[in-house]
């Protein structure tokens, strides 16, 4: 085949584009009004699934909750610790306290 001859292929293809040049408007908006709702249930699927797997959890006992309520108990029981603690530097009290 000589690098000259044109692919009857791509001339096929050719002759094809140039009597449909583009597809008609239905079809255009049934793929539009399909991409949609695929869209719309993506966003669905996005928003509600993991609520979805709490709720299962929490109806069978989950202790995630009571997990979290203990961590928050210690924080808690932390900073009330530190709020107990003298203010002021011991040390410099008392050297106050000799001049």
């Amino acid at each position: 085949m000589a690098a000259t001859e044109e692919n009857s292929f791509k001339r096929l293809q050719e002759e094809q584009e140039n009597q449909h040049a583009s597809p008609p408007p239905e079809i255009e908006n049934n793929i539009m009004g399909s991409m949609r709702v695929a869209h719309f249930m993506g966003n669905i699927v996005e928003l509600y699934l993991p609520r979805v797997f709490d709720l299962i959890l929490a109806l069978f006992g989950s202790k995630k909750e009571e997990e979290e309520k203990k961590t928050e108990e210690e924080i808690d029981t932390k900073n009330s610790d530190s709020d107990n603690a003298p203010e002021g530097n011991a040390i410099s009290d008392e050297l106050s306290d000799l001049d």
